[in-house]
């Protein structure tokens, strides 16, 4: 969790395709990876949450990831 906390994508990126690419990940859990690598790339789109493949409690994770990195954003620039 501290990388991505760090938002350094390039270390968790190959970690999160090996999980991705596990025969055994639901569905929701792959498209979960694959938000968080979208979202530490740089991205902040709210309706990343809105995939149909996703179960309610990963697209909330989603949406508070997003709040999270863009609140801490808003905050260091404002403050």
């Amino acid at each position: 969790m501290a990388l991505l906390a760090q938002e350094k994508a390039g270390e968790i990126e190959p970690l999160f395709k090996q999980l991705t690419a596990d025969p055994n990940a639901s569905a929701s859990r792959k498209r979960l990876m694959q938000a968080v690598l979208t979202i530490l790339n740089g991205s902040r789109d709210a309706a990343l949450a809105d995939d149909p493949a996703l179960n309610y409690a990963d697209a909330a994770e989603i949406l508070f990831l997003i709040q999270r990195l863009s609140s801490g954003r808003d905050g260091a620039m404002s403050g």
